[in-house]
């Protein structure tokens, strides 16, 4: 999975993404008011430049982080043999249009596609499999030996 891709068009959904900044903005305004007595000033004796810098590097970071949380993303091994992609911590290969294959057959259409991508398990919710193959995933660690995350009892 390459993170240089262009992504889609947006689908048209609810809400108002512009409205949520806003209450965020105003909210911390309030809250950089209680804590320097003041808002935020011109010619306060801060860089401003060097400030806001620095919180950009801070937000590429923890985007990055999130990120990765969330697709387990790591790099692709050169090869895509079993033990290269098991080595990079991955449980398979997959193709966007929903083939998926796991380490142990890795060719279970006779050949491996150009297309195929290195992938992990995740919980199948749609009833016929046990798992899927995807670029997001479960922590391994968190999978049993079927590929199925266990579902927590309600409390």
């Amino acid at each position: 999975m390459s993170l240089n891709k262009p992504e889609p068009p947006p689908k048209t959904t609810s809400g108002d993404t512009w409205m949520l900044v806003i209450s965020d903005m105003k909210e911390r305004r309030a809250g950089g008011i209680k804590k320097y007595k003041k808002p935020l000033q011109p010619f306060n004796g801060r860089n401003s430049l060097v400030d806001a810098y620095q919180e950009a590097l801070d937000l590429v970071v923890y985007l990055r982080n999130e990120i990765s949380e969330r697709t387990l993303i790591v790099d692709p091994p050169p090869e895509r043999s079993p033990d290269a992609l098991s080595s990079a911590g991955y449980d398979g290969l997959y193709v966007p249009d929903g083939c998926a294959c796991v380490l142990d057959d890795l060719e279970p259409c006779g050949e491996m596609r150009d297309d195929c991508e290195p992938g992990f398990y995740s919980r199948c919710d749609c009833g016929d499999h046990l798992f899927h193959i995807g670029p997001r995933g479960t922590p391994r660690e968190d999978v049993d030996e079927d590929g199925c995350k266990p579902v927590e009892a309600d409390v």
